[in-house]
């Protein structure tokens, strides 16, 4: 391998693992706090867009691991661009962009939901409450 090759490789895997631990940092972290301050870290930390980026993820992985083709059997050169190997990254890093994009919406829902929660400002209904009933409006 050329030695471009080499350092580009070690940077990707550096940033890999980086991810990696900030993800795994941010969520033990912020499940800690929550148990700490007496909250279902469970119900808090549960929103659309964390199942949608673990799905992400795990399609992610999928196209990873899939075989890559370089044969190309058509005449059509727009279709041609998708069905190569430079087309099959292109598509690859679409997918990790929409991923990561999952990831900055799961982690700014999640950031505002603890942080209002520590100010005491809670975004969501607490279970166990009910509605106020009548006595208590007056």
């Amino acid at each position: 391998m050329a030695n471009i090759e080499v350092t580009s490789f070690v940077l990707y895997t550096l940033a890999l693992f980086a991810y990696i631990a900030g993800f795994v940092a941010f969520f033990v972290i912020s499940r800690r706090m929550l148990r700490r301050l007496g909250y279902d870290a469970r119900t808090v930390m549960s929103h659309w867009s964390v199942a949608a980026w673990r799905s992400g993820i795990l399609v992610s992985l999928a196209l990873a691991f899939a075989g890559r083709t370089t044969s190309i059997e058509t005449t059509d050169p727009e279709r041609a661009v998708w069905h190569n190997a430079e087309g099959e990254l292109i598509f690859f890093f679409a997918v990790r962009v929409a991923v990561a994009a999952l990831l900055i919406c799961a982690l700014w829902m999640l950031r505002k939901r603890i942080s209002s929660l520590i100010m005491g400002r809670p975004v969501m209904a607490p279970a166990a409450q009910s509605a106020p009933s009548s006595g208590d409006l007056g």
